[in-house]
């Protein structure tokens, strides 16, 4: 198939640190050619693809720019021709969609119900949608015409469980964009509340600020509570290798957690509390511990050692995997474009 995956405008694919919905449509594209399909990936210019690259220059900023994706769809959907199937990965793609003459089916990474997107989605229903979880579609605009549910993937030989540290995983770890809504100070209080060390691994958007400043910085010691900022390549693997459990207190409907998923391919049970896609990716008491409240989490902290690391891969491979993404959305492709 010729097949066009387009992009938001915000973080090359994939991303230099975090940066979820961009690594998934990067591990998408190659996977695609891999198997000898023709893709083309209209993203930002310093994307990293073996799909042949086509970029609209403008000047870089990785938070929502609502003129700025305008502008990234309108110039790629100008250059589309030729094509099977358009895969779009944006929000601002779909009030054009009458005016591509190509298939079009998008992918809702996010949340459709933020206000000022969401015009947009009441706007579309009837065009083509792919959830990526089954709980997404209970939130925002649940109205749309869901063609599917795909969950994203990851690539599992990246991610790789490490028989020689199951046993020397002590502490716990937090990786997120570090705010209110992922839970960064809940994952401080698990840490306290049980004694147990934290690793906190991500970026502070300048939103987030006062925030992380009031509620988290004043608990980081360096000792029980160490921050170390985004981390990526070998050296994340390594880092979520080495943790007794993924402390994932999030307070959104969160649509798919990626990082839960990398966690488990590594070996590693997550501690998440009960909101949006957690009881899809986690298999309480399997896999990792769903709860409803913080305090629950920190019970569970001792139960961890029973979660078998290798129950917790095997989900991913079974379920979350790059191979079982592209299976998922090869199928979409050929309902949506008739193929």
């Amino acid at each position: 198939m010729r097949i066009a995956q387009l992009a938001p405008p915000y973080l090359p694919c994939p991303p230099r640190g975090y940066g979820g919905v961009e690594r998934v449509i990067a591990e998408l594209a190659d996977a695609l050619v891999d198997q000898g399909h023709e893709v083309t990936l209209f993203a930002h210019p310093s994307s990293q693809t073996r799909a042949h690259l086509t970029s609209t220059r403008l000047t870089d900023r990785d938070s929502f720019d609502w003129q700025r994706e305008v502008v990234h769809v309108s110039e790629s959907l100008r250059k589309m021709g030729g094509f099977d199937i358009v895969h779009n990965h944006t929000t601002a793609a779909l009030p054009f969609r009458h005016f591509a003459p190509l298939p079009m089916v998008t992918t809702v990474h996010g949340t459709t119900g933020w206000e000022v997107i969401r015009p947009v989605y009441e706007h579309a229903r009837d065009a083509a949608f792919v959830s990526i979880s089954d709980s997404q579609r209970r939130f925002g605009v649940t109205d749309l015409n869901w063609v599917d549910t795909v969950y994203n993937g990851i690539d599992i030989r990246r991610f790789t469980l490490d028989p020689d540290r199951i046993g020397q995983r002590d502490y716990l770890l937090h990786m997120a964009t570090l705010s209110e809504r992922k839970g960064t100070a809940d994952a401080v209080r698990v840490a306290l509340a049980t004694g147990r060390r934290l690793i906190i691994a991500g970026r502070v958007d300048p939103t987030d600020r006062p925030f992380y400043d009031s509620y988290v910085a004043p608990y980081v010691d360096g000792d029980q509570i160490r921050m170390i900022g985004e981390v990526d390549g070998p050296e994340k693997v390594k880092l979520i290798q080495g943790a007794a459990a993924m402390v994932l207190p999030i307070h959104w409907d969160e649509p798919f957690g990626l990082v839960m998923a990398e966690a488990m391919a590594c070996g590693v049970p997550v501690l998440v509390l009960d909101r949006g896609s957690a009881r899809e990716l986690v298999a309480d008491g399997s896999t990792g511990f769903v709860r409803a409240t913080v305090d629950e989490l920190a019970e569970v902290v001792p139960d961890l050692a029973g979660i078998d690391p290798y129950a917790c891969r095997n989900r991913v491979v079974d379920r979350f995997s790059q191979d079982a993404m592209v299976d998922g959305y090869l199928a979409v492709y050929q309902k949506v474009a008739g193929i």
